[in-house]
Protein backbone atom coordinates (compact mmCIF):
# COMPACT_ATOMS: atom_id res chain seq x y z
CA UNK A 1 0.00 0.00 0.00
CA UNK A 2 2.79 2.38 0.98
CA UNK A 3 4.76 1.52 -2.15
CA UNK A 4 1.69 2.16 -4.31
CA UNK A 5 1.11 5.55 -2.68
CA UNK A 6 4.73 6.53 -3.12
CA UNK A 7 4.59 5.46 -6.76
CA UNK A 8 1.49 7.61 -7.36
CA UNK A 9 3.15 10.63 -5.73
CA UNK A 10 6.26 10.10 -7.86
CA UNK A 11 4.14 9.90 -11.02
CA UNK A 12 2.29 13.15 -10.18
CA UNK A 13 5.62 14.85 -9.37
CA UNK A 14 7.04 13.72 -12.71
CA UNK A 15 3.94 14.99 -14.47
CA UNK A 16 4.18 18.45 -12.94
CA UNK A 17 7.91 18.52 -13.63
CA UNK A 18 7.19 17.81 -17.28
CA UNK A 19 4.49 20.49 -17.42
CA UNK A 20 6.85 22.98 -15.79
CA UNK A 21 9.50 22.21 -18.37
CA UNK A 22 6.96 22.67 -21.16
CA UNK A 23 5.92 26.07 -19.80
CA UNK A 24 9.54 27.10 -19.45
CA UNK A 25 10.36 26.06 -23.00
CA UNK A 26 7.77 27.53 -25.35
CA UNK A 27 4.82 27.39 -22.94
CA UNK A 28 2.43 30.26 -22.22
CA UNK A 29 3.79 33.20 -20.24
CA UNK A 30 2.26 36.30 -18.68
CA UNK A 31 1.10 38.89 -21.22
CA UNK A 32 1.87 36.57 -24.08
CA UNK A 33 0.80 37.82 -27.51
CA UNK A 34 -0.18 35.11 -29.97
CA UNK A 35 0.04 31.33 -29.85
CA UNK A 36 2.75 29.07 -28.46
CA UNK A 37 5.39 27.89 -30.96
CA UNK A 38 3.97 25.37 -33.41
CA UNK A 39 5.00 21.73 -33.01
CA UNK A 40 3.22 20.36 -36.09
CA UNK A 41 2.36 21.46 -39.65
CA UNK A 42 -1.33 21.73 -38.65
CA UNK A 43 -0.51 24.18 -35.86
CA UNK A 44 1.75 26.13 -38.22
CA UNK A 45 -1.23 26.52 -40.54
CA UNK A 46 -3.35 27.74 -37.63
CA UNK A 47 -0.64 30.31 -36.88
CA UNK A 48 -0.71 31.59 -40.46
CA UNK A 49 -4.52 31.76 -40.44
CA UNK A 50 -4.48 33.79 -37.25
CA UNK A 51 -1.57 36.08 -38.17
CA UNK A 52 -2.63 36.91 -41.72
CA UNK A 53 -6.45 36.66 -41.60
CA UNK A 54 -8.10 36.56 -38.17
CA UNK A 55 -5.93 39.07 -36.33
CA UNK A 56 -6.04 41.83 -39.00
CA UNK A 57 -9.79 41.25 -39.28
CA UNK A 58 -10.26 41.61 -35.51
CA UNK A 59 -8.20 44.79 -35.42
CA UNK A 60 -10.15 46.30 -38.31
CA UNK A 61 -13.52 45.42 -36.79
CA UNK A 62 -12.47 46.77 -33.38
CA UNK A 63 -11.38 50.09 -34.87
CA UNK A 64 -14.56 50.34 -36.95
CA UNK A 65 -16.79 49.59 -33.95
CA UNK A 66 -14.93 52.09 -31.79
CA UNK A 67 -15.32 54.83 -34.43
CA UNK A 68 -18.99 53.90 -34.83
CA UNK A 69 -19.44 54.12 -31.05
CA UNK A 70 -17.85 57.59 -31.07
CA UNK A 71 -20.15 58.56 -33.97
CA UNK A 72 -23.29 57.43 -32.10
CA UNK A 73 -22.38 58.79 -28.65
CA UNK A 74 -21.60 62.19 -30.19
CA UNK A 75 -25.20 62.31 -31.37
CA UNK A 76 -26.35 62.68 -27.75
CA UNK A 77 -24.48 65.98 -27.74
CA UNK A 78 -25.29 67.08 -31.28
CA UNK A 79 -29.07 66.70 -31.01
CA UNK A 80 -29.64 69.14 -28.10
CA UNK A 81 -27.06 71.57 -29.47
CA UNK A 82 -28.84 71.64 -32.83
CA UNK A 83 -32.19 72.14 -31.07
CA UNK A 84 -30.73 75.11 -29.19
CA UNK A 85 -29.39 76.49 -32.46
CA UNK A 86 -32.81 76.06 -34.09
CA UNK A 87 -34.36 78.23 -31.38
CA UNK A 88 -32.11 81.03 -32.55
CA UNK A 89 -32.06 80.71 -36.34
CA UNK A 90 -35.20 78.55 -37.00
CA UNK A 91 -35.41 74.83 -37.67
CA UNK A 92 -35.00 74.81 -41.44
CA UNK A 93 -31.89 76.99 -41.29
CA UNK A 94 -30.41 74.71 -38.63
CA UNK A 95 -31.14 71.75 -40.91
CA UNK A 96 -29.50 73.45 -43.90
CA UNK A 97 -26.43 74.29 -41.78
CA UNK A 98 -26.01 70.80 -40.30
CA UNK A 99 -26.45 69.01 -43.63
CA UNK A 100 -23.95 71.34 -45.32
CA UNK A 101 -21.34 70.93 -42.57
CA UNK A 102 -21.90 67.16 -42.55
CA UNK A 103 -21.26 66.93 -46.30
CA UNK A 104 -18.16 69.13 -46.08
CA UNK A 105 -16.90 66.98 -43.20
CA UNK A 106 -17.22 63.85 -45.33
CA UNK A 107 -15.17 65.53 -48.03
CA UNK A 108 -12.43 66.32 -45.50
CA UNK A 109 -12.31 62.66 -44.44
CA UNK A 110 -10.70 61.85 -47.78
CA UNK A 111 -7.74 64.10 -46.94
CA UNK A 112 -7.07 62.90 -43.39
CA UNK A 113 -3.87 60.87 -42.87
CA UNK A 114 -4.73 57.24 -43.54
CA UNK A 115 -4.56 55.06 -40.46
CA UNK A 116 -4.19 58.03 -38.11
CA UNK A 117 -6.65 57.20 -35.34
CA UNK A 118 -6.16 60.49 -33.48
CA UNK A 119 -7.48 62.42 -36.50
CA UNK A 120 -10.42 60.17 -37.23
CA UNK A 121 -11.88 60.06 -33.69
CA UNK A 122 -12.71 63.80 -33.48
CA UNK A 123 -13.77 63.80 -37.13
CA UNK A 124 -16.23 60.96 -36.56
CA UNK A 125 -17.49 62.64 -33.38
CA UNK A 126 -18.28 65.85 -35.28
CA UNK A 127 -19.95 63.91 -38.10
CA UNK A 128 -22.06 61.96 -35.60
CA UNK A 129 -23.17 65.13 -33.83
CA UNK A 130 -24.16 66.76 -37.13
CA UNK A 131 -26.02 63.65 -38.33
CA UNK A 132 -28.04 63.51 -35.12
CA UNK A 133 -28.73 67.22 -35.47
CA UNK A 134 -30.30 67.13 -38.91
CA UNK A 135 -32.15 63.94 -37.96
CA UNK A 136 -33.83 65.75 -35.07
CA UNK A 137 -34.59 68.77 -37.24
CA UNK A 138 -36.27 66.57 -39.86
CA UNK A 139 -38.70 65.23 -37.25
CA UNK A 140 -39.26 68.65 -35.69
CA UNK A 141 -40.14 70.13 -39.09
CA UNK A 142 -42.48 67.17 -39.68
CA UNK A 143 -44.30 68.08 -36.47
CA UNK A 144 -44.63 71.71 -37.64
CA UNK A 145 -46.12 70.54 -40.95
CA UNK A 146 -48.55 68.39 -38.99
CA UNK A 147 -49.73 71.48 -37.08
CA UNK A 148 -50.24 73.37 -40.34
CA UNK A 149 -52.24 70.52 -41.87
CA UNK A 150 -54.39 70.26 -38.74
CA UNK A 151 -55.14 73.97 -38.86
CA UNK A 152 -56.11 73.84 -42.54
CA UNK A 153 -57.95 70.50 -42.62
CA UNK A 154 -59.16 70.14 -39.07
CA UNK A 155 -57.76 66.59 -38.79
CA UNK A 156 -54.78 65.22 -36.91
CA UNK A 157 -52.38 63.61 -39.43
CA UNK A 158 -49.08 63.71 -37.56
CA UNK A 159 -49.01 59.90 -37.23
CA UNK A 160 -49.30 59.53 -41.00
CA UNK A 161 -46.55 62.10 -41.57
CA UNK A 162 -44.15 60.34 -39.21
CA UNK A 163 -44.96 57.01 -40.85
CA UNK A 164 -44.13 58.50 -44.26
CA UNK A 165 -40.89 59.96 -42.87
CA UNK A 166 -39.84 56.58 -41.45
CA UNK A 167 -40.80 54.80 -44.68
CA UNK A 168 -38.75 57.18 -46.84
CA UNK A 169 -35.73 56.67 -44.52
CA UNK A 170 -35.98 52.90 -44.90
CA UNK A 171 -36.41 53.14 -48.67
CA UNK A 172 -33.39 55.44 -48.89
CA UNK A 173 -31.32 52.95 -46.89
CA UNK A 174 -32.33 50.08 -49.17
CA UNK A 175 -31.64 52.18 -52.28
CA UNK A 176 -28.20 53.16 -50.97
CA UNK A 177 -27.20 49.48 -50.66
CA UNK A 178 -28.40 48.76 -54.19
CA UNK A 179 -26.61 51.82 -55.58
CA UNK A 180 -23.35 51.14 -53.69
CA UNK A 181 -22.97 47.56 -54.90
CA UNK A 182 -23.65 48.59 -58.49
CA UNK A 183 -21.07 51.38 -58.27
CA UNK A 184 -18.52 48.94 -56.81
CA UNK A 185 -19.21 46.54 -59.67
CA UNK A 186 -18.50 49.35 -62.15
CA UNK A 187 -15.19 50.14 -60.43
CA UNK A 188 -14.18 46.47 -60.55
CA UNK A 189 -13.83 46.16 -56.76
CA UNK A 190 -13.87 42.54 -55.59
CA UNK A 191 -15.44 42.11 -52.13
CA UNK A 192 -14.57 38.41 -51.84
CA UNK A 193 -12.38 37.35 -48.89
CA UNK A 194 -8.72 37.24 -49.91
CA UNK A 195 -9.32 39.14 -53.16
CA UNK A 196 -6.54 41.37 -54.43
CA UNK A 197 -7.75 44.86 -55.36
CA UNK A 198 -5.69 47.53 -57.06
CA UNK A 199 -5.22 51.00 -55.51
CA UNK A 200 -7.70 52.34 -58.07
CA UNK A 201 -10.31 49.82 -56.95
CA UNK A 202 -9.69 50.70 -53.29
CA UNK A 203 -10.20 54.36 -54.20
CA UNK A 204 -13.46 53.37 -55.88
CA UNK A 205 -14.58 51.77 -52.61
CA UNK A 206 -13.74 54.95 -50.69
CA UNK A 207 -15.58 57.15 -53.18
CA UNK A 208 -18.63 54.86 -53.16
CA UNK A 209 -18.74 55.22 -49.37
CA UNK A 210 -18.26 59.00 -49.35
CA UNK A 211 -19.74 60.54 -52.52
CA UNK A 212 -23.30 59.26 -52.12
CA UNK A 213 -23.89 60.74 -48.64
CA UNK A 214 -22.17 63.97 -49.66
CA UNK A 215 -24.44 64.51 -52.66
CA UNK A 216 -27.75 63.31 -51.25
CA UNK A 217 -27.42 64.92 -47.80
CA UNK A 218 -26.48 68.25 -49.33
CA UNK A 219 -29.39 68.01 -51.78
CA UNK A 220 -31.73 67.28 -48.87
CA UNK A 221 -30.60 70.43 -47.11
CA UNK A 222 -30.89 72.48 -50.31
CA UNK A 223 -34.56 71.48 -50.58
CA UNK A 224 -35.29 73.74 -47.60
CA UNK A 225 -33.88 76.90 -49.16
CA UNK A 226 -36.76 79.37 -49.23
CA UNK A 227 -38.83 77.28 -46.82
CA UNK A 228 -41.86 79.32 -45.70
CA UNK A 229 -42.86 77.58 -42.46
CA UNK A 230 -40.42 79.45 -40.25
CA UNK A 231 -40.60 80.07 -36.50
CA UNK A 232 -42.83 83.13 -36.85
CA UNK A 233 -45.31 81.34 -39.11
CA UNK A 234 -45.41 78.29 -36.84
CA UNK A 235 -45.99 80.46 -33.76
CA UNK A 236 -49.02 81.95 -35.51
CA UNK A 237 -50.29 78.48 -36.41
CA UNK A 238 -49.94 77.34 -32.80
CA UNK A 239 -51.77 80.45 -31.58
CA UNK A 240 -54.70 79.76 -33.92
CA UNK A 241 -54.78 76.08 -32.96
CA UNK A 242 -54.74 76.87 -29.25
CA UNK A 243 -57.50 79.42 -29.73
CA UNK A 244 -59.64 77.02 -31.73
CA UNK A 245 -59.06 74.06 -29.44
CA UNK A 246 -59.80 76.17 -26.39
CA UNK A 247 -63.13 77.58 -27.59
CA UNK A 248 -64.53 75.03 -30.02
CA UNK A 249 -66.39 71.92 -29.00
CA UNK A 250 -64.91 68.82 -30.59
CA UNK A 251 -67.18 65.84 -31.08
CA UNK A 252 -65.70 62.39 -30.62
CA UNK A 253 -67.80 59.68 -32.21
CA UNK A 254 -67.12 56.60 -30.10
CA UNK A 255 -69.44 54.46 -32.23
CA UNK A 256 -67.38 55.03 -35.36
CA UNK A 257 -64.21 53.91 -33.58
CA UNK A 258 -65.87 50.77 -32.21
CA UNK A 259 -67.30 49.94 -35.62
CA UNK A 260 -63.84 50.24 -37.15
CA UNK A 261 -62.39 47.87 -34.54
CA UNK A 262 -65.14 45.23 -34.45
CA UNK A 263 -66.78 45.54 -37.86
CA UNK A 264 -70.17 45.74 -36.18
CA UNK A 265 -72.35 48.86 -36.25
CA UNK A 266 -72.53 50.65 -32.93
CA UNK A 267 -74.67 53.36 -31.45
CA UNK A 268 -74.14 57.04 -31.95
CA UNK A 269 -72.87 58.12 -28.56
CA UNK A 270 -70.78 61.27 -28.68
CA UNK A 271 -68.37 62.66 -26.13
CA UNK A 272 -67.82 66.37 -26.25
CA UNK A 273 -65.00 68.36 -24.71
CA UNK A 274 -64.24 72.00 -24.46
Amino acid sequence: MTRSLLGAVAAVAALFAGVGAAFADGGPVDWQWGFQPAASPVMAGIHDSYDFALFPMMVGISIFVLLLMVYIVAGFVGAPLTAALANRISKHRALILTTTLYSLGLILLLFLPKGNFTWFVPAMAIEGALAAGFGVMTRAITADIGDELRLEGGREQIGLLYALTAATSKLAGAFSIFLTFNVLALTGYDAMVGAKNTPEQILGLELAYIVGPIVFVMLAGACFIGYKLDAERHAEIRRQLDERDGHTEVAYDEAAVLEGLTGEPGGHSTIERR
